[in-house]
């Protein structure tokens, strides 16, 4: 493992000495492996390891998740959220800078290693026991790589402590809160922050912090349900967004934030990769038999002790889209290409799940206490894009998602709730 080069110091941030501006300071720890967060996508910069036009554009996104609700039009929004943030045509009112304040104990995390297998001398994959597998499968090598003895995947980092200072016009307080306050609670630095890397945790917070896992979710319901941090109204569907009633779960009981995070991650890949049997045995997802339905071949059915498995064999859609889009789907064992289903006229469709741990600290009887919780939380946004769904293969075809209320019972981990993400938080 190896450490992060020192980084220049940058000069100092002189206050406006302006009674119509705020300037605000803060501290984070950023408590997960910060994944990407550099000029390239996806990967860690060596020198500016957190930008400030990064923490800009995750503001923006989370004030915009914040106020939505509140504009009857995307026009009107944009034109607030230009104001505030800048646009092509006016500059931005919030300066943001940002220093890192621990250098020399930055650490860098190789998620995997292709080794040489000491038994048989074949390549073999090792992966860090300090990030949960399923989290990290972007950074496994592709069929290229998987057998290069000595490849490395881009490393990650651990242990960033960094200062933000803001300075804004007081006129714009709480939005400028309400941004931060989205941001620290369900967002983070870099990539994937939506399953718990780079999240953040303020350290120089003077606020009344929770106690316990059930004030953690009462203190996020209460800024949920005030309109100064989460506006009301109906808003455009298209934008994802905060409202007072989105679904929420605080998981209690965790000894470590690396134990919280993993005990979130490793219960997706139970219930997003939910197979009959071994391992690699059969789906009990119905995607896998939609596709070979459609390339003309015999749907696969498995079989359990007490005889024939209840395989999803007529249910020609694809729930798991609500997770996210692009997914690719492999199927060597049908000899059949890979096929990726796709948001009709998008690259991506964001997941509207959101999966991290928390951390609270606060003081008792002279002591300072951590609170440490999971938390998962399903965004107000837009499960299937508005153009539909393709399956890209040979061929693309349009499929759906949605399930009626018999083909729910049909696929075991939905346990007959037609929300898929709902599904999900119950195994929680």
């Amino acid at each position: 493992m190896s450490r992060q080069p020192a980084l220049t110091t940058p000069p100092a941030v002189i206050p406006i000495q302006d009674a119509k501006y705020i300037t605000e300071v803060r501290i984070y720890k950023v408590i997960t492996a910060l994944y990407g967060g550099g000029v390239e996508p996806a990967q860690a910069d060596p020198i500016t390891v957190v930008r400030a036009t990064e923490i800009r554009g995750h503001l923006r996104f989370w004030w915009r998740a914040c106020r939505a609700a509140g504009y009857p039009d995307v026009q009107t929004l944009k034109k607030r959220e230009g104001e505030i943030w800048g646009s092509t045509e006016q500059p931005s009112q919030v300066m943001v800078y940002c220093d890192i304040v621990n250098s020399d104990s930055i650490q860098q995390e190789i998620a995997y290693t292709v080794v040489r297998n000491e038994k048989n001398g074949k390549p073999k994959l090792q992966e860090s026991s300090k990030l949960p597998k399923y989290a990290t499968f972007p950074l496994q090598p592709d069929k290229t790589k998987i057998n290069q003895i000595g490849w490395k995947s881009d490393p990650v980092l651990l242990n960033v402590n960094f200062k933000l200072q803001l300075i804004y016009p007081k006129t714009m307080e709480a939005d400028i809160k309400a941004a931060l306050w989205a941001w620290e609670t369900f967002g983070g630095i870099g990539a994937r922050t939506r399953r718990g890397f780079g999240a953040l945790q303020w350290i120089n917070s003077a606020e009344s912090t929770p106690l316990t896992a059930e004030e953690v979710k009462q203190w996020i319901q209460k800024h949920l349900k005030n309109p100064e941090y989460v506006a009301t109204g109906e808003g455009n569907p298209a934008v994802p967004k905060l409202n007072p009633a989105m679904t929420i779960k605080v998981i209690a009981n965790t000894a470590s934030v690396e134990s919280s995070w993993r005990y979130l991650i490793d219960k997706l890949n139970q219930f997003r990769q939910a197979r009959f049997g071994r391992q690699y045995g059969l789906s009990q997802w119905p995607e896998a038999n939609a596709i070979r339905k459609l390339n003309g071949q015999g749907i696969k059915s498995a079989k359990t002790l007490s005889g024939p498995s209840p395989t999803p064999v007529n249910v020609s859609k694809y729930p798991r889209a609500a997770f996210g889009l692009p997914i690719i789907f492999h199927l060597p064992h049908d000899r059949l290409d890979d096929h990726s289903l796709e948001a009709v006229g998008h690259d991506r469709l964001a997941s509207p799940l959101i999966l991290r741990p928390l951390v609270f600290q606060s003081e008792q009887s002279g002591k300072a206490v951590s609170l440490i919780v999971g938390l998962a939380a399903i965004l107000d946004a837009p499960r299937i894009p508005s153009g539909g769904l393709e399956l890209k293969g040979k061929t693309k075809t349009p499929v759906l998602s949605d399930l009626s209320s018999a083909e729910t019972k049909q696929i075991l981990p939905l346990k007959g709730n037609s929300d898929v993400l709902q599904a999900f938080l119950n195994t929680l």
